[in-house]
């Protein structure tokens, strides 16, 4: 598997659209599976402080297994106030793709 840019347009009842850019990567030296080399996440929601969003993208990055995520999403989560951020979503998602990554790696 080469490097591969995925998309996903989430769009939550009752809350707002985002979209969701991911670069998974494959791990390499026969391993299988992937980790996320890249994550932008935009849309119509707020966060604050603004700096959060990045945080948690940066900290997302590297990520190979589930407990990298969550433990990313619990770090982002901290003092931070949201307005239309479906974080269990855009969790849900990133794992997806990270799951279905490393079943077709």
């Amino acid at each position: 598997m080469k490097k591969q840019r995925v998309e996903r347009v989430i769009r939550v009842p009752g809350s707002k659209t985002v979209h969701l850019e991911a670069v998974l990567e494959p791990l390499g030296g026969g391993q299988g599976g992937c980790r996320l080399a890249r994550v932008r996440v935009t849309g119509d929601f707020f966060l604050y402080p603004e700096e959060a969003l990045e945080r948690l993208e940066q900290s997302l990055e590297g990520c190979t297994n589930p407990p990298c995520i969550e433990a990313a999403f619990k770090r982002a989560r901290q003092g931070v106030e949201s307005l239309g951020f479906p974080w269990d979503t855009v969790k849900r998602e990133l794992l997806s793709l990270l799951d279905s990554c490393s079943r077709d790696g």
